[in-house]
């Protein structure tokens, strides 16, 4: 990534955002860039960091979040390459 695009997602203008996984009225958003994730609920407008509390509460509310963010990590890192 070049320079530019790194202190773009540093300060929190990523490019593009990656839609994840998506669960009703929220979803599991990522940049490709910088590998930065965030949940995003578009009822109460909040984006906040993607954290284990938030990988937690989705399983225990019965959504396999492994197999997309699995894919989605396999999906990153040929981007990256490119």
């Amino acid at each position: 990534m070049k320079l530019i695009g790194r202190l773009r997602c540093r300060i929190g203008w990523h490019r593009r955002l990656d839609v994840i996984q998506s669960f009703g009225s929220a979803q599991h958003i990522g940049c490709p860039d910088c590998g930065k994730r965030f949940g995003i609920h578009h009822g109460i407008r909040s984006v906040v960091p993607w954290d284990a509390d938030l990988h937690s509460m989705y399983e225990m509310m019965g959504y396999d979040v492994n197999g997309p963010l699995s894919r989605w990590e396999r999906y990153r890192a040929v981007k990256v390459r490119q």
